[in-house]
């Protein structure tokens, strides 16, 4: 959820009460927050110098989002290849075992991807998606 709601959502439960009786800011503010989702990602632990990475698209309240969503995944190893590849869940549209990867998310927002790298280093996991939202992790192969 952004930042600027705080502990608790209260903002966020008047902004809905505001929408909810004819407010046109806060009807205007909802529409565009109705349009926002992340992706939550969560990484495995290493195994043969693959992190499979798992992630969920959310809304700004951490509920899924149901629906096919385009992601580009971006690999930026320090050194080494940090190659991404399907982690079976979602499809691949394009660029498998390179480190740029656009993806498809499953109809419930679920999607999955592999990064290989050999190099004991840092890998930085970028995810676009596709209203432009930038999501980051960080991972870190032994």
């Amino acid at each position: 959820m952004p930042a600027i709601f705080g502990a608790g959502n209260q903002a966020l439960a008047q902004v809905r009460s505001l929408a909810a009786r004819g407010d046109v800011m806060a009807t205007a503010l909802m529409a565009l927050m109705n349009n926002t989702y992340y992706l939550a990602m969560t990484a495995a632990a290493e195994a043969g110098n693959v992190i499979k990475v798992t992630g969920q698209v959310t809304d700004q309240d951490g509920n899924a989002v149901a629906g096919i969503k385009d992601i580009l995944f971006t690999s930026k190893p320090v050194a080494g290849t940090g190659n991404l590849s399907d982690g079976g869940n979602g499809t691949v549209v394009a660029g498998a075992a390179s480190t740029s990867l656009w993806m498809r998310t499953d109809a419930n927002g679920n999607i999955q991807v592999d990064v290989a790298n050999v190099n004991a280093e840092l890998n930085l996991l970028v995810a676009h998606l596709d209203n432009g939202t930038t999501e980051l992790l960080p991972l870190t192969f032994a």
